[in-house]
C-alpha cells in the first residue's frame, strides 16, 4: 500500500484570510441588465467607473446605503425629478401668490432657494470650489440668473391671471427656445424623431392653451 504524506501547510498562509472584493468592484457581463439606479451596503466604497452615488448631493444617504446611479442614464433621473417638482411648483405657488404682489412672491421664493441651495452646498463642502472658477463660468451663471428672474417674475404674474393648468403647459414653450438655442449656439446635434416629438410637444401645449 502505497505511504500517505501529510502536507506541510505554512501557518502564516493557513491564517491569510481571502480579500473581499468590493461588491462595486465586479465586473457586469455583458448581457445584464444594467438598470438606472442600483444599491449598495457599506461604508461609502468607492464607485464603480461609469456610476457615481447620490450621496454627494444628498448626504443623508451616507449613513448605511447609498445609491449609485449609472453616468449615461442618471440625466433622466433628474430630468424627471425636475419635472415632478416643477409640476408641483405651479400649484403650491398658484396657492401661496393669492392677495400678494407676485414680485414680492418671487423674491421670497428666491431666498427660500438660495438657502436650499446653500445647505447643499455645505453638506457638500463644495464651497472651496469657488476659487477656481473662471471668468466665462461667472458670466454665463450670471446671465442665466438674469433669464432666470425674468422668467420666475413672468411666470408669477401669469399664475395670478390665470389657472395654473393653461400657464404651465405654456411655460414648457422653453422646450423650443432650449432646442434652438443648443442647436445654433452650442451645435448639439439633432435628428428627425427629436424634431417631430419636439412639435408634437408643442402642438399638445397649444392644443391646452387654447382649449
Amino acid at each position: 500500500m502505497p505511504r500517505l504524506h501529510a502536507a506541510v501547510i505554512d501557518p502564516a498562509a493557513r491564517s491569510t484570510k481571502r480579500p473581499v472584493q468590493n461588491p462595486m468592484r465586479r465586473v457586469r457581463p455583458a448581457g445584464e441588465d444594467h438598470g438606472v439606479v442600483r444599491r449598495c451596503t457599506g461604508c461609502l466604497p468607492p464607485p464603480m467607473d461609469g456610476f457615481y452615488s447620490l450621496c454627494a448631493i444628498m448626504p443623508g444617504l451616507a449613513s448605511s446605503e447609498h445609491i449609485i446611479v449609472k453616468t449615461q442614464s442618471a440625466w433622466l433621473l433628474f430630468a424627471l425629478g425636475s419635472a415632478a417638482f416643477g409640476g408641483a411648483t405651479a400649484i403650491l405657488a398658484k396657492v401661496g401668490i393669492a392677495g400678494i404682489d407676485s414680485n414680492l412672491a418671487t423674491f421670497y421664493r428666491t431666498l427660500v432657494v438660495l438657502v436650499f441651495a446653500g445647505l447643499i452646498v455645505s453638506a457638500q463642502g463644495a464651497w472651496s470650489e469657488l476659487g477656481i472658477i473662471s471668468v466665462r463660468s461667472w458670466l454665463f451663471l450670471a446671465l442665466s440668473g438674469v433669464a432666470t428672474a425674468a422668467s420666475w417674475l413672468c411666470y408669477y404674474r401669469a399664475l395670478q391671471l390665470a389657472p395654473a393648468s393653461r400657464v404651465a403647459p405654456v411655460d414648457k414653450l422653453s422646450l423650443v427656445v432650449a432646442i434652438a438655442l443648443g442647436v445654433l449656439v452650442l451645435g448639439e446635434p439633432v435628428n428627425a424623431k427629436f424634431l417631430i416629438g419636439a412639435a408634437l410637444v408643442v402642438a399638445g401645449i397649444f392644443v391646452i392653451a387654447l382649449s
